[in-house]
Parts: C-alpha cells; sequence; structure tokens
C-alpha cells in the first residue's frame, strides 16, 4: 500500500505526521513524506522518503509572516492568505504531479495543508486529515476551515476542479488527533472543562483562569505541554 504524508513547512506541522508514517513504515507499507524542501533534514533524520513540493519564495514568506510574529496577525490571515493562498498555490503543481505519477492509496495531510487535498480530490484518491493543533476540537472545526473556502476556490480551477464551496472532500475525510483533550466554557455555569478524551471524562475548572489541585483527583490524568 502506497501512503503519502504531506505538510506544510514548520516542525509543528510534520511532528504530528512522523509517528503515523513510521508505523507505516513498521508495517510495511510504502511510505513517501510530500513537504517543502525546508523540511528534507528533519524528514530525513526521522527515517522517512521525502518527495519535495514547490514553496513560496523565502521573501514572501517571511513579509506574510511578519504579522504572526507580530502576534497582529487574524485567523483569516493565518489560514486564508498563508495556508491557504500561499502555500497551497506554491505547492499545488508538484503536488498535482506527485499524485498522478505515484498514485498512492491514500493521501495522509495535516490539518494546515490544504494542496494535497485538491491533488487527491482530482485523482479520487482518499484522504485523511491529522491534526496538528493541541486541542482536538480547532482541527474539526467548521469556522476555521471556512476561512480557507475562498482561497481553495480560486485554486479548484487549476486543479481541474468543479466548484466547492462547502469543501465537501475535506469535511468527508476522517480526522485523526494525537490531541488527547480540548477545552469550552460551559454555557450554563460558566465553568471551563477540560474534556480528556482518552479517559473519557470531563473536570470542569471552578474559575477561568483559576488552578487545579490535579493531585486531589482520584484518578491520574494525562497533561500534554506543547512548547
Amino acid at each position: 500500500m502506497r501512503i503519502l504524508f504531506v505538510t506544510t513547512r514548520g516542525g509543528g506541522h510534520l511532528g504530528p505526521l512522523i509517528p503515523l508514517a513510521r508505523a507505516c513504515v513498521r508495517a510495511g507499507q510504502e511510505v513517501r513524506v510530500a513537504a517543502p524542501a525546508s523540511l528534507a533534514g528533519a524528514i530525513g533524520r526521522a527515517g522517512l522518503r521525502h518527495s519535495p513540493v514547490g514553496a513560496a519564495p523565502a521573501r514572501e514568506i517571511d513579509a506574510a509572516f511578519a504579522p504572526v510574529w507580530a502576534r497582529r496577525a487574524s485567523a483569516a490571515h493565518v489560514i486564508g492568505d498563508l495556508f491557504a493562498g500561499m502555500h497551497a498555490r506554491a505547492a499545488l503543481p508538484d503536488m498535482l504531479e506527485l499524485v498522478e505519477g505515484w498514485r498512492p492509496d491514500v493521501v495522509v495531510r495535516e490539518t494546515m495543508e490544504f494542496a494535497s487535498s485538491l491533488a487527491a480530490e482530482r485523482y479520487g484518491v482518499p484522504q485523511v486529515r491529522v491534526g496538528v493543533h493541541l486541542q482536538a476540537a480547532v482541527d474539526g472545526n467548521a469556522g476555521p476551515l471556512a476561512l480557507a473556502a475562498q482561497p481553495l476556490g480560486a485554486l479548484r480551477p487549476r486543479a481541474g476542479l468543479d466548484p466547492d464551496p462547502e469543501l465537501r472532500a475535506i469535511c468527508d475525510s476522517p480526522l485523526l488527533t494525537l490531541s488527547n483533550f480540548y477545552v469550552y466554557e460551559d454555557r450554563q455555569s460558566h465553568e471551563i472543562v477540560v474534556h480528556y478524551s482518552a479517559i473519557g471524562r470531563q473536570h470542569p475548572l471552578r474559575k477561568p483562569g483559576v488552578g487545579h489541585d490535579w493531585t486531589a483527583d482520584s484518578q491520574r490524568v494525562r497533561v500534554k505541554v506543547e512548547l
């Protein structure tokens, strides 16, 4: 079985794919990781085969990400302009060529990489999403994904695809995540609830911003810290 893992630039996007890709290799599957050339070293160190795809010029990337590093960027800019726009636009030609030529049985893409979704849809290849956010709910939230609809709509003709403003191919694809919790505010009690999917229970913090004595729990919990 041929499995194509796909990521944008950045270790935080590649990282969640690595244990899954390695597991597939151990199971005897044929695995490639499609990513910009900037990730070639990291992919090689992970013992995986790299298939390079196009990326925007470094100066364009630096300028586009300047508001992000300054913490002035909106979600529409990050998702729509950068990931579904600049990154997807640069990677799409190579991605189409790779999927057509190598013919993977499935495309496994991290949730902020979009060119492979179009290529998979173009050639009828099943696709799977892998979450890259600490809160699992973010990756499956329709709101952030809707911000990608317009820039992806502009790219669909380049992939030979008809319009799909609802992004059905993405929304209908399975979503995997390494995150074991998500956080939300209970509308009635206004408590901040941390839901640990790994142990199937909810544990509310009494007030927003107030710490909790985890040692008082009768059942141990796992806490994921990401830097």
